[in-house]
């Protein structure tokens, strides 16, 4: 696996002066008939800036991460469906739903780790690589949500720099707050 790749340097017939990269590509891998995967990891808000859910947000599960996927699929042309390389897009939105192509691109890789293991023993082995590979990712996940709120000058959180509410006056203001029209929990 390389990381911070140019696509200028695949084998993808582009210009020297393409600037675009993805995260990483890793080769050898059982997904998409073993062409190179071109992973870009991102993480998305099904909220935006000033608290508002995305249209259909509140009704649709993932509908931040299928807007997101498209943006990718619509930067990354050469790789949407790219015969010499495919993207994959190792999405999360913020509360913690993972796109559902990660999902199956852990699955597979585990199943595909776990022919390592005897044969009675396939299905755990795949199991636990399955749980310990989405426990690692959902803590790197949390970790960068976590960073990026807290980093120094981040426009996103001015409370970084003292001006956060007393504990007081937050608590009173989160009992005061109405219950969610809608419960994303049915």
């Amino acid at each position: 696996m390389t990381t911070q790749v140019f696509l200028r340097d695949l084998d993808l017939g582009l210009r020297s002066s393409d600037t675009r990269r993805v995260d990483f590509v890793a080769r050898g891998l059982p997904l998409f008939g073993g062409v190179p995967i071109c992973g870009d990891a991102t993480m998305v808000s099904p909220l935006h800036a000033d608290g508002s859910a995305w249209s259909r947000a509140a009704d649709v599960d993932g509908v931040a991460l299928g807007r997101t996927r498209d943006k990718h699929r619509g930067d990354y042309p050469e790789l949407a469906d790219g015969e010499r390389a495919r993207l994959l897009v190792l999405g999360s939105e913020t509360f913690g739903r993972w796109d559902p192509e990660a999902l199956r691109a852990i699955a597979v890789l585990a199943r595909h780790k776990a022919e390592e293991a005897p044969a009675l023993l396939r299905r755990s082995a795949a199991l636990a690589w399955h749980r310990r590979w989405m426990g690692l990712l959902s803590v790197a996940a949390q970790t960068a949500l976590a960073e990026s709120i807290l980093h120094p000058g981040s426009p996103q959180l001015t409370e970084h720099a003292g001006d956060a509410p007393p504990l007081g006056a937050l608590l009173a203001e989160t009992r005061a707050a109405e219950p969610p029209a809608v419960s994303r929990c049915r």
